[in-house]
């Protein structure tokens, strides 16, 4: 555009988004409904948000939630924070605990924050075969970024050690002398639970805390799901 109008001296303005999301959007404004196509629900969710459209964000929201898959629902959690739509956190939390194994396959896990994978640690649906498998995701996360080192002692203290069976603390133990400042903590964590175990003297009715996904321990084994195994590293 050229002549004295302000126009014709600006830029063009580019929006980062997609166009997929962009026609949404404008469906929804001037139709009153919107397709959704989970690839597009980040980009939709930052437009309703840029735009104030709240109406659009919870009806985008309640959407998602039926139908999304476990990479989905990391994206959106990922961009939780700068939305500020807490009540799809907390769908998004619930959906990824309770598939926490599939989710600590996903490259986007690695990007969680440490409060993020805090709050999952410790979600009463928090669902895996068993709690060694917990660490190892936390492990996982702790080696994919310079610097997580000093998170690692208190997100540990989400785990439940006495979970674990004793073979895997054995093993646990080891490897701890191989990792740093971090092992120091992680082999306090297995001294005290592979003294509980011994302190139970196989009596499997001794109380512990464990998931509620666990509905038995057994002393030297632990607890453990269909197909749960020792931890192997």
């Amino acid at each position: 555009m050229d002549g004295r109008f302000s126009e014709g001296l600006s830029e063009p303005i580019v929006i980062s988004t997609s166009t997929a999301a962009i026609q949404s959007v404008l469906s929804y404004l001037y139709r009153g409904v919107i397709d959704i196509d989970l690839k597009d629900v980040c980009d939709i969710l930052h437009l309703a948000h840029m735009h104030e459209l709240s109406s659009l964000e919870q009806q985008v929201a309640e959407g998602v939630s039926s139908c999304w898959d476990t990479g989905t629902a990391l994206k959106i959690l990922l961009q939780c924070d700068a939305l500020g739509i807490d009540a799809l956190e907390e769908k998004c939390e619930l959906h990824i605990a309770s598939h926490f194994e599939e989710a600590a396959l996903c490259t986007e896990f690695h990007s969680l924050s440490p409060a993020q994978l805090n709050r999952l640690l410790k979600n009463l649906g928090l669902v895996v075969r068993c709690e060694e498998n917990a660490l190892l995701a936390l492990l996982a996360w702790q080696q994919t970024r310079p610097g997580r080192e000093s998170n690692l002692a208190v997100l540990m203290q989400q785990l439940h050690f006495p979970c674990m069976a004793l073979q895997s603390l054995d093993t646990l133990e080891q490897h701890a002398q191989t990792i740093g400042n971090p092992g120091t903590d992680l082999q306090r964590e297995v001294r005290r639970a592979k003294r509980f175990h011994e302190a139970t003297g196989g009596d499997i009715s001794c109380p512990i805390v464990k998931r509620p996904c666990f509905t038995h321990w057994w002393s030297g084994l632990g607890s453990t799901t269909a197909g749960g195994v020792p931890i192997q590293l």
